[in-house]
């Protein structure tokens, strides 16, 4: 439904040329100004509850809470229709029923998407998470980047001159009176795990032994590896006593073209007093920049070698590369005999920056990828990334506090499955998300100027979600079977118009609560369609649901079971708009000023643009709404950091 308040946010049709547009599958949804608190939390005696995380009572006043006002339980019952080709994998194929091997849609798919949409609704908080505190939304985390080259304002109306200028000043600090830069420390990174007085070994820490850089020619060197390969040569060691140990690494980057110089890297001290300490937190980023890059949530990433594009990405850790670090396990008499230590587990060469006697970054080469000074979470208005009780907490769960009032079922054929291909075949390439592509992430300025970045206090755009695409049958697959990305998996989509069946219950739930999970599903049905499964970035996965609501009436129920007559049929066919409506106006409410709800009205425009089916089929939409690919004019696109319009914007807009 639309919201009545709401004004077209654009009224003049724009007209951009191709190449200074940047395509995307996805774009994102407003942030509100502030959290629409639950009323079980709205009182000054659940503000201190929460901030002194108080459990126990915590869970008494939710218990409270929900026998005096959870009024409504029943279900409401889903009709499905994919309306583009739908893929949900399962461990093999598509997501089924064992052993029939019967598609479903999983009941945690259906849980995901109505939870992400009831959040923007019910202007729901955006929290961080960690690897502490697992209970948020965005993962809080620093992001790396390189930046060597720029481009002027000639050529772009965008300057991205600050992003190198911020790189170097934090690799490589001022200049000097002869307009040089110092060049980033180096050192011998170790991992350690010391044994307690019990021989119990305890937790594993990281330190950098201080040590020295020196930038030597290729062409004076007789000995330089002749490899194409990346990595560390440890090139010679000796030792005149345990405790006078010296090492010398050649560090090698790479063969790019018209190369004269690299650097070796030397220590001669491995004592505790020639150390610094390098925090978890920064190992834990470094570890997160290249799973990031890899495409890959495992924890075995130190397993695997990096290759980005035609360049090879060192990663310091990794057990894969061939000229690389010394692990324990392989290399015991070898690391004893460079350190004269038994303790060290791991040790590489490389340069590093530190601040307050503490490693801030490290990395491979004397120019690596670094950390942006603020975290993604810093990005998040104080105001969102809040501890407040909003309707989300309260009806999908508090981790640790309570459980969910609300429950999926899977979703289930109804008749035989018909599927778009009758073998499967490689889809598209699937792109994972890259939030370092910060003119893609981050708000930018609206009239050209210096590009927002990770280091700089701007805000993130909001809720990532994925435009609708009117496609072909054979759109979303490669167009060459023979060749695609290592690790991609065939698959074998349904077609459109297969139906499924299936059910939200609720249990206990207040009549606001019910009108916000209501207002879900609350828009023209038949025009705003939801996105599901895998691959929404090549067109798959729009769905279109019909609901039903139906309630239970317990004391009449739970009545004739006690006089043994059985349950009392539930009531169907209720007015779901007098829940909507009471659930609008306490949210109106508690937005306040018009500036909060002038905010909520373009998120829900915005949202309702994403949802909207309508118009999304012609040729120029589906070239707007592909992925940018690092070729051709799209290369000079990431090159010249041209920033995503706002979605609203990025709609309307006529390209040339």
């Amino acid at each position: 439904m639309e919201s009545k308040n709401s004004k077209k946010s654009v009224n003049k049709v724009q007209e951009i040329s191709f190449e200074k547009f940047a395509t995307s599958p996805y774009n994102f949804v407003p942030l509100p100004k502030k959290v629409v608190v639950s009323p079980l939390a709205s009182s000054e005696e659940w503000k201190k509850i929460v901030n002194n995380n108080d459990k126990v009572k915590a869970q008494a006043a939710y218990k409270s809470y929900v026998k005096e006002y959870g009024c409504y339980s029943g279900y409401i019952d889903l009709k499905i229709t994919n309306k583009s080709p739908l893929y949900i994998g399962g461990s093999d194929d598509f997501a089924s029923y064992s052993p029939a091997g019967v598609p479903i849609i999983p009941g945690s798919s259906l849980r995901g998407m109505v939870k992400n949409i009831f959040k923007i609704l019910s202007c729901s908080a955006m929290r961080t998470y960690n690897k502490n505190n697992t209970d948020g939304d965005v993962a809080d985390r620093h992001l790396y980047f390189r930046a060597i080259t720029s481009i002027s304002l000639e050529q772009n109306e965008y300057s991205t001159q600050h992003t190198q200028a911020y790189y170097t000043e934090k690799l490589l600090g001022a200049e000097d009176k002869r307009g040089k830069y110092a060049k980033p420390k180096s050192g011998f990174l170790v991992k350690i795990r010391s044994s307690s007085k019990d021989n119990e070994a305890t937790e594993a820490k990281y330190f950098i032994f201080k040590g020295d850089s020196s930038r030597k020619r290729i062409s004076d060197d007789k000995n330089y590896p002749k490899i194409d390969d990346i990595g560390v040569i440890w090139d010679k060691y000796s030792s005149k006593n345990d405790s006078e140990k010296t090492v010398t690494c050649k560090i090698i980057t790479g063969n790019m073209s018209g190369k004269k110089h690299y650097y070796t890297i030397t220590c001669n001290n491995f004592s505790d007093t020639n150390r610094i300490e390098v925090p978890k937190s920064v190992v834990e980023d470094y570890y997160a920049d290249y799973k990031l890059v890899l495409g890959s949530n495992t924890d075995m990433v130190a397993e695997k070698s990096l290759t980005e594009g035609n360049r090879k990405r060192f990663f310091l850790f990794s057990k894969a590369e061939k000229h690389g670090g010394l692990f324990k396990h392989d290399n015991q008499e070898k690391i004893q005999a460079i350190t004269g230590r038994s303790d060290i587990e791991f040790i590489i060469p490389c340069f590093y920056s530190e601040e307050n006697n503490k490693v801030v970054h490290f990395g491979h080469g004397h120019l690596y990828r670094i950390a942006y000074d603020k975290s993604i979470g810093e990005h998040i208005p104080k105001s969102i990334n809040s501890n407040v009780v909003d309707f989300t907490d309260a009806m999908f769960g508090k981790k640790e506090w309570w459980a969910s009032r609300v429950f999926f079922s899977d979703a289930s054929l109804e008749g035989d499955a018909k599927y778009v291909c009758k073998e499967a075949k490689y889809p598209k390439a699937l792109m994972s998300p890259n939030p370092t592509s910060h003119q893609l992430y981050l708000n930018q300025p609206d009239k050209g100027g210096e590009i927002n970045h990770w280091g700089k206090s701007s805000g993130i755009r909001g809720y990532k979600l994925y435009w609708h695409q009117q496609i072909s049958k054979n759109y979303w697959c490669s167009n060459d079977q023979t060749k695609f990305v290592n690790g991609t998996k065939k698959i074998r989509p349904l077609d459109w118009g297969n139906k499924f069946s299936g059910k939200i219950y609720f249990n206990e739930l207040t009549d606001l609560e019910l009108g916000a999970l209501l207002e879900v599903f609350n828009q023209k049905q038949s025009q705003y369609y939801f996105k599901i499964g895998q691959g929404k970035s090549i067109g798959l996965g729009s769905i279109m649901i019909v609901t039903n609501l139906v309630l239970d009436d317990l004391n009449k129920r739970y009545s004739a079971l006690l006089g043994n007559m059985g349950f009392e049929e539930p009531m169907s066919n209720l007015d779901q708009q007098s829940f909507v409506d009471k659930f609008n106006e306490y949210r109106k409410e508690q937005l306040g000023d018009n500036a909060s709800q002038e905010s909520f009205n373009k998120t829900k425009e915005t949202l309702l643009a994403m949802m909207n089916w309508n118009g999304k089929g012609s040729e120029e939409w589906l070239q707007k709404v592909a992925y940018m690919t690092l070729s051709g004019d799209d290369k000079k696109k990431f090159t010249h950091r041209i920033p995503l319009k706002p979605a609203l914007e990025f709609e309307s807009i006529k390209i040339r």
